[in-house]
């Protein structure tokens, strides 16, 4: 029976004490990913080894770039003259804003891969892709200048349909046409019928 108790620890023989260390991160890790430091967990009954801390880890949101496993995905806006004519724009890396081609009539949806700038294997087995998934946008307000110009590529447009487009309203057209316009209906051909042979 211990009569004077330590003021410290209260007879317990153990002290809490508020310490730090330096935890290495791998590279590539995702969230949820428990890292062991050995040793550093709570003291061992009747003086035998403490045990370990686990650190779990937790991923802030990036403003740009979204994970999907080893890849990474982004939205880069590009005008409608860049889609059509083709430019180079900035897109967010994990390094830092990088060049990227936009090839001349990129469409609004379209996705370009670009590899090795995703994120690293956990164990060293590579490195994944970064998507970069093209939006168009359609200006708002126009200047009159943009705005004229604008109706003289859409007269042009009506003068040089594309093959997609044309197939697209040729079918269109074929769907509201009725499939023989000289068969006649069974009711006036079994009339006919019955009147030659009277």
């Amino acid at each position: 029976m211990i009569r004077e108790k330590c003021p410290d620890c209260a007879g317990e023989g153990l002290t809490a004490e508020h310490v730090e260390r330096r935890v290495t991160i791998p590279a590539g890790v995702d969230r949820d990913v428990r890292v062991r430091l050995a040793g550093e967990g709570e003291p061992g009954g009747n003086g035998g080894p403490p045990g370990d801390c686990y650190c779990v880890i937790e991923i802030e949101e990036h403003p740009f770039l979204n994970r999907e496993g080893r890849d990474l995905h982004c939205e880069v806006p590009i005008t409608f003259s860049q889609a059509a004519l083709g430019a180079t724009v900035d897109v967010p890396t994990l390094d830092g804003a990088k060049p990227l081609a936009i090839a001349r009539g990129t469409q609004a949806g379209d996705v370009i891969r670009v590899k090795g700038l995703g994120m690293p294997e956990v164990r060293g087995r590579g490195i994944g892709d970064l998507h970069v998934h093209v939006h168009v946008e359609v200006p708002k307000t126009l200047s009159p200048k943009a705005e004229q110009l604008l109706r003289d590529l859409a007269a042009e447009e009506q003068k040089a349909v594309s093959p997609k487009r044309s197939s697209f309203f040729s079918r269109l057209s074929d769907s509201f046409q009725p499939k023989d316009a000289t068969e006649k209906p069974r009711d006036e051909k079994s009339k006919s019928k019955k009147e030659s042979q009277s």
